[in-house]
């Protein structure tokens, strides 16, 4: 049993033996007893099926079916539960007495203070395709049009949650700082899937390359810029676009035919004969041949505490505890196959080298890479950046390529501090990405 597990059992097992001991010896009341249990017992159980009936049940494939009858797929051991449970007290922890309640006082005030000179600076739910959720903000100087940077920012959220209004103090703060700003919106989990994802990025920025010019922003100067998940998609819309290309101009396969994905698998043996079954293994030749998007070439990428490893992170998901409420692996889909194709590190680790050649991939990926990862990460660890860092530099030999690890950050404050008022931290941040901005315009 890992450690991390018997530790969590040889606590609930002491706090509950020792708070009956007091109970029966001391008060001798069965009815705090039984209070104690349902504290104890109970209301882990109730708390973590809830969590399962709202977020674990669709497209899980250890649901049970009867028929056409799907039966709740609910944890039932103890361990389980109190990862489940741990998970939410961090969870509300952060949300009632982190950073996000100042953020929401911000945002209103923000609302309430809108001078019409202001919301002329930002167009809202611009439309770059057909979808409802095809829509962007623009926020942009109107006294100072032409030849700015612009900065597309793609948002976090698990893949399944966030909205671009919610970072609109952020698009705020960029635009102050010289920025041309961009937030699209995605499609989410369970309307869409990983493939949705990339598409709805890759038409974003298909439509900010052919009409950003209008509101003042310089089509040669385009950073794509993502959190945590948003900063996956942005790696693997980049690395999707990059691939089909090269696969299309040899008109052969880019991976060894030798290539084995189940050796790819380093996965609890739990995980393998039952959870990624569904679809075989396919042939290398066979994996690039989907219908995705061509990007135009942009000038930078801007990446933080992202994943990069779809197989690494959902062991990581796992020793946490939350694998099975997490959507990563039901939106990939949940499969060999899925897992790779959404591993922008792994499918760059993989490709034959001696067909494909280091300098072509170098040609078609940004030109400059920023990866930025805060040292005490429990969301994402900083080993995710940092595998993605050493292959671009070691295998396709990125000049430009850079990793910053931000000393006593966490998962959200690159981003969270961004929309609160000026901090030290936020005032360093932001001119480590101007500096990294100015820096590509010089090149």
């Amino acid at each position: 049993m890992p450690a991390n597990e018997f530790k969590l059992i040889l606590i609930y097992v002491s706090l509950y033996s020792l708070t009956a001991l007091f109970e029966f010896h001391f008060t001798n009341s069965s009815s705090s007893f039984l209070v104690d249990f349902t504290l104890l017992f109970v209301l882990p159980y109730v708390l973590a099926w809830l969590l399962y009936f709202q977020f674990a049940q669709l497209h899980n494939p250890n649901s049970v079916r009867i028929g056409s009858l799907a039966l709740p797929y609910l944890p039932i051991t103890p361990t389980r539960v109190l990862f489940i449970c741990r998970a939410l007290v961090g969870h509300l922890n952060f949300t009632l007495f982190g950073p996000l309640p100042r953020i929401a006082v911000h945002w209103v005030l923000y609302k309430r203070e809108e001078s019409k000179e202001n919301l002329a600076r930002v167009c809202l739910d611009v439309k770059y395709g057909t979808l409802d959720s095809q829509k962007l903000d623009i926020y942009y100087d109107t006294k100072q049009l032409g030849n700015r940077p612009v900065l597309i920012f793609v948002y976090g959220g698990s893949w399944n949650s966030g909205d671009k209004q919610s970072y609109a103090l952020l698009g705020e703060r960029f635009r102050d700082a010289g920025f041309v700003v961009v937030i699209p919106n995605y499609v989410l989990f369970p309307q869409g899937v990983i493939d949705d994802m990339t598409n709805d990025i890759s038409n974003a920025i298909i439509w900010v390359y052919h009409n950003i010019h209008n509101y003042g922003g310089d089509v040669s100067q385009i950073i794509l810029m993502g959190h945590s998940a948003g900063a996956h998609l942005c790696m693997l819309t980049v690395v999707q676009s990059t691939l089909h290309s090269i696969q299309e101009s040899l008109q052969s396969s880019i991976l060894p035919e030798s290539l084995n994905l189940e050796n790819l698998l380093t996965l609890d043996p739990r995980y393998l004969s039952d959870a990624f079954h569904p679809l075989p293994p396919p042939s290398p030749s066979t994996l690039f041949t989907a219908n995705h998007n061509k990007i135009p070439k942009i000038r930078g990428l801007i990446l933080i505490a992202g994943v990069y490893d779809i197989f690494r992170h959902f062991c990581f998901e796992s020793s946490r505890g939350v694998e099975e409420l997490s959507p990563m692996a039901r939106i990939m889909p949940f499969c060999v196959r899925g897992f790779f194709l959404g591993s922008p590190a792994v499918m760059l680790e993989s490709l034959d080298w001696n067909v494909v050649g280091s300098d072509r991939v170098r040609e078609l990926m940004p030109e400059k890479i920023l990866f930025i990862h805060g040292e005490t990460d429990k969301t994402v660890p900083l080993s995710s950046s940092q595998r993605m860092y050493d292959i671009l530099t070691n295998n396709i030999r990125a000049d430009d390529c850079e990793l910053v690890i931000l000393p006593e950050c966490d998962h959200s404050r690159p981003v969270i501090d961004l929309m609160l008022p000026a901090t030290n931290f936020s005032n360093s941040f932001l001119k480590l990405i101007s500096r990294f901005t100015a820096a590509s315009d010089t090149n």
